[in-house]
């Protein structure tokens, strides 16, 4: 406290501005606030315009999203062609020898044909 001219104590720390100050801030609150609640309807109003616009296009029937291709009915032979690499094995192996030993003048079986029992596969000299 200060004593002015006249014997009257003077509160210094009082100031004639905080109510000035208090009025700014609370000013100031309510433009963000109203700032905020209208970037909040913005927003909302974007995407709900988009889904509108999404949905509109999407279901109105304008756009094809299946297309059918037609072809006309003949004959002809059915064609398949596989091409693959990779490594065969056989699914059952079997060692075959013979009693006697000579040159194999015929073939009657080949590789992975299937055989019965007593079936004659090869014929020697």
């Amino acid at each position: 406290m200060s004593h002015g001219g006249h014997g009257r104590a003077t509160d210094v720390s009082s100031n004639a501005y905080d109510g000035k100050d208090a009025n700014r801030a609370r000013g100031a609150r309510a433009r963000a606030h109203h700032m905020q609640k209208t970037l909040t309807i913005f927003v909302v109003a974007t995407l709900a315009g988009a889904g509108g616009y999404y949905g509109y296009t999407r279901y109105q029937g304008t756009e094809t999203t299946l297309r059918l291709v037609t072809a006309g009915v003949g004959r002809g032979d059915v064609v398949q062609a596989i091409d693959a690499t990779g490594r065969l094995e056989a699914v059952t192996t079997v060692q075959v020898g013979s009693q006697v030993s000579g040159t194999i003048s015929a073939l009657y079986a080949d590789f992975n044909d299937r055989v019965q029992a007593g079936e004659v596969v090869a014929e020697l000299e």
